[in-house]
């Protein structure tokens, strides 16, 4: 009996520790709020940075998974002004 009720706080902490990890994107602010911020000088805060750092990341991914030509350069460009 002890096992079972164990087993099941296990899996119940599972479940509440992987819905709180999920949702804790939430706040982030977008990209553009980030950029309306910094155009307006506002101080920004650790969430703008986070925003910032996804941002670059995934514009490198994108970059490097790119050919490595002009046009491909472009589009990448376009897609992260």
């Amino acid at each position: 009996m002890k096992k079972t009720i164990k087993s099941i706080m296990a899996f119940a902490m599972t479940i509440c520790l992987s819905i709180m990890v999920g949702c804790s994107g939430i706040g982030q602010p977008s990209p553009e709020e980030v950029m309306d911020k910094i155009n307006s000088r506002e101080k920004l805060e650790m969430e703008d940075y986070e925003t910032i750092l996804d941002y670059v990341e995934e514009f490198v991914e994108v970059g490097e998974a790119s050919p490595n030509n002009y046009e491909s350069g472009q589009e990448v460009a376009r897609a992260y002004p």
